[in-house]
This record gives C-alpha cells, sequence and structure tokens, in this order.
C-alpha cells in the first residue's frame, strides 16, 4: 500500500473521531450520557491513532514481524470496543435542549 493512500485510509477515521470529539465537548454540559459518548469516541479515536501510528513504524522503522498478530490483535479490540460503545450511545440521542443551547451559544459569540 502507498504512504498516501494508507494515510487517507486511516486518517479519515482520525478526522472524523476529532470531529465528533469537538461538537460533543460544545454540548458537554447539556448531553446526557456524557461517558458513554465520551468512551465512543476516545476509542475511535483511538483506533484510529493505533493505526496511524502502526503504519508509520512499518514505513519509517522496519516491518513487522510476519506471524505476530499482536498489532492487529489490539487494533481490533479498540475497533470493536470502539463500535459497542458507540452502538450503546446511539440508544441517547441528544436531547431537544442540548440542540438549544448549541444554537444559544452560537449567538452569544
Amino acid at each position: 500500500m502507498k504512504l498516501a493512500i494508507g494515510w487517507i485510509v486511516f486518517g479519515v477515521p482520525f478526522a472524523a473521531a476529532v470531529g465528533a470529539s469537538v461538537r460533543l465537548l460544545f454540548r458537554w454540559r447539556s448531553e446526557q450520557h456524557r461517558f458513554v459518548k465520551a468512551l465512543a469516541v476516545l476509542l475511535a479515536t483511538l483506533a484510529a491513532l493505533w493505526a496511524c501510528g502502526a503504519l508509520a513504524y512499518v514505513q519509517f522503522v522496519r516491518p513487522l514481524p510476519a506471524f505476530d498478530l499482536t498489532v492487529e490483535s489490539w487494533g481490533l479490540l479498540l475497533s470493536l470496543s470502539g463500535i459497542i460503545a458507540g452502538g450503546i450511545a446511539l440508544r441517547y440521542p441528544p436531547s431537544k435542549s442540548s440542540a438549544v443551547d448549541t444554537e444559544a451559544q452560537y449567538r452569544l459569540r
């Protein structure tokens, strides 16, 4: 895999996780079930960072051993944990008051 393609494949989920964390930060006070939503965003961010770090290590330091799947298994564990936490967080949509509060905050600026 070329370096540019790898950074696009792993960088886009990382950028989405950063965008989700910024949005959660703006709605932090009025958001219900903050812990579950923050955990879902954190695990997604960690999985993307793990993938980008592994890609950078392979490209710039040395290749990983052929039959040692430790890096892949930890990445899979982080990703699956993020998917489960995200599925749980989807059960708690943002309340109407949090959307109104966010719009009021933007008007005050």
